[in-house]
């Protein structure tokens, strides 16, 4: 198996919830506002459309959750939250932990 399908050692030791909300959004099949919704729009601000970017980088109602990931991704692979893009932060296993840790704070 290439180890690009094989599944991520932090990912399978999370909660099966946070697991599968991980890997929902690596594969682009969660829930945003351009899938399986009424309508795009941002049900956490009520503002533009719904997408993974968003959520990480500028939706208001994320922006004490958006500061966890962003330091460890800049230490981990030399690019901060402006030169990333969400798709490749979400494929680099270097930064699966830091993932998590964004996601599980929507648990709390």
């Amino acid at each position: 198996m290439p180890s690009s399908q094989k599944p991520n050692g932090a990912a399978a030791r999370s909660s099966k919830r946070l697991a599968s909300g991980f890997y929902q959004l690596k594969t682009g099949h969660c829930l945003t506002g351009t899938k399986s919704r009424p309508t795009a729009q941002c049900w956490w601000c009520l503002g533009r459309t719904q997408t993974r970017d968003r959520l990480f980088k500028v939706c208001p109602e994320w922006k004490a959750q958006q500061k966890i990931p962003w330091p460890e991704v800049r230490k981990e692979t030399g690019r901060g939250k402006s030169r990333s893009k969400i798709q490749d932060l979400l494929a680099d296993g270097r930064c699966c932990q830091t993932v998590l840790d964004f996601l599980s704070t929507e648990e709390e």
